[in-house]
């Protein structure tokens, strides 16, 4: 079983991990957007480009050929501030990936770890880190050290499936870190967790030994807020998605998700990626650009 990475961060910088269950549900370019729209409110902004195996978000921020990336950091020990890309937004820079180098996506957990108390100590306002798709251990231990973890889904029902997976597979890591250090209750969570209908079968199992493991689990559960973005909605009937998703997933896993918003589908998002810009600042008008804005306004406000 690989170790995990369960922080606590002091508040500053807030650690935000963008997360999706598939590829090719928009989320670098959700990501890149939300971290425009917090730069351009005045906020000191870092993005990291952590899909360190077909890292993109460099691209969608209008930069070509970058000269730095985490590559640097992970085999030639740079300092994270050394390999700071400035953009062509005010108060935001950027980490580029660690570019097509095969076996890179399957970085150790040292290296994880010395990844984000590296990151911790950057002098900016937000750390916005674009994770690679999927729910594999790599991508969900990153997603669980954040302050705010947010996921991307679209409304293919695909999409939905991964993005229950995932939160279940988060759960999960962070059960299985609860119970560290013992070893019957750490062992029925491996043995039962992921083919569990609901969470109540698991709280069943550990009430037998004692009751105040019933506790320690609702304890990790109500500490666990992953917030939700819908992305390409197509039309007013797609609307309650995320409200939908929200559902099920306080049925199954008893788990709070906070539905930031959705994102229209729109021919201004496709042309900013064909020209290398983001939307927001493209489009600033466009539904999916008041979107962005809306939902940036929330992280802020810390809704």
């Amino acid at each position: 079983m690989s170790e995990q990475i369960i922080t606590v961060n002091e508040g500053n910088p807030k650690i935000l991990t963008i997360g999706g269950g598939k590829g090719g549900v928009g989320k670098s370019v959700i990501a890149a957007n939300l971290a425009v729209a917090l730069a351009l409110n005045s906020n000191r902004v870092i993005i990291v480009d952590a899909d360190l195996g077909a890292a993109n978000l460099h691209a969608i921020l209008g930069i070509n050929s970058p000269s730095f990336g985490l590559r640097d950091f992970i085999f030639n020990s740079y300092p994270l501030k050394d390999i700071l890309i400035n953009t062509n937004v005010n108060n935001l820079r950027l980490i580029c990936g660690a570019g097509d180098m095969p076996g890179i996506s399957n970085i150790p957990y040292r290296i994880k770890q010395k990844l984000i108390n590296h990151l911790k100590t950057l002098q900016t306002d937000y750390i916005i880190i674009d994770l690679a798709p999927g729910a594999n251990y790599n991508n969900i231990d990153l997603f669980n050290t954040a302050d705010d973890g947010i996921l991307i889904t679209t409304t293919d029902v695909t999409s939905i499936m991964a993005i229950y997976t995932y939160i279940k597979t988060a759960l999960y890591r962070r059960l299985l870190n609860t119970f560290k250090n013992n070893t019957k209750i750490k062992r029925i969570i491996e043995t039962s967790f992921l083919n569990l209908r609901d969470i109540s079968e698991l709280k069943d199992k550990v009430s037998k030994i004692d009751d105040k493991y019933t506790e320690m689990i609702n304890d990790a559960i109500n500490i666990f807020h992953p917030k939700l973005i819908v992305n390409r909605i197509r039309n007013s009937k797609y609307s309650d998605t995320g409200k939908n998703i929200a559902t099920l997933i306080k049925k199954r896993l008893s788990v709070e998700i906070k539905n930031l918003g959705y994102v229209v589908e729109s021919k201004a998002v496709e042309k900013s990626i064909k020209d290398m810009k983001p939307f927001i600042v493209r489009d600033p008008d466009d539904k999916a650009s008041l979107s962005i804005n809306e939902m940036a306004s929330k992280i802020s406000d810390n809704i």
